[in-house]
């Protein structure tokens, strides 16, 4: 058993919002009912890994020695989840799964799909939708779940009914990046903030 290479490859596309986005402790079960993990697989996940990043690592890892309708659960498995970003994720996963038959491995764009999904030329349009918003610098980059979860599913409600949201800690616990990242990961999952744009004021 094994996935599809063109499974395989949007899951090589989407590696980084997946180690940080699936939360594996969550799902371990169901996957377990659903048969695409065992009962020794589970127990390994819950019980030999550090973190929540290295079992997500793992989770992957098995994905990818498991069959194309294994995957498809799994991305239904997400869409079910609680948290707005996880159902997203699943989403965009799902939809480039079930878009395969127009899905290349190359570098060209797939007009079948929404243009945030799986395109690499994403940043040449984000500058239109993002003001000002400072950039990652890659060897800062965030990688705690559980920050980045909080920030995006507060932006994706006031991405729907507005309002405010207040970010803190001390000078340079890396707030501004955790914002940044998290802005720029909603843009990555889908097109939010398309319509009105972003705008980062310094005060």
């Amino acid at each position: 058993m094994v996935l599809s290479q063109n499974l395989i490859d949007i899951i090589e596309k989407n590696y980084s919002k997946m180690v940080m986005m699936i939360p594996p402790r969550e799902i371990l079960i169901d996957l377990r009912g659903l048969h695409i993990l065992s009962d020794d697989e589970v127990d390994e996940l819950k019980d030999d890994c550090r973190n929540d990043k290295e079992r997500a690592y793992r989770l992957i890892k098995t994905l990818k020695s498991r069959e194309d309708e294994d995957f498809y659960q799994f991305c239904r498995l997400l869409q079910e989840q609680q948290v707005k970003a996880v159902q997203l994720l699943g989403q965009s996963l799902y939809h480039q799964a079930v878009s395969v038959p127009q899905y290349t491995s190359t570098n060209e764009q797939d007009n079948s799909l929404p243009p945030i999904f799986g395109n690499q030329k994403l940043w040449t349009n984000a500058s239109s939708i993002l003001h000002h918003v400072p950039e990652i610098p890659a060897r800062r980059y965030i990688q705690r779940h559980e920050i980045i979860t909080a920030i995006t599913n507060q932006l994706l409600l006031i991405n729907q009914d507005g309002g405010h949201i207040f970010v803190y800690g001390k000078p340079g616990s890396g707030k501004t990046i955790a914002v940044s990242q998290s802005i720029r990961h909603l843009l990555e999952i889908d097109q939010y903030f398309g319509k009105n744009g972003v705008y980062w004021i310094k005060i």
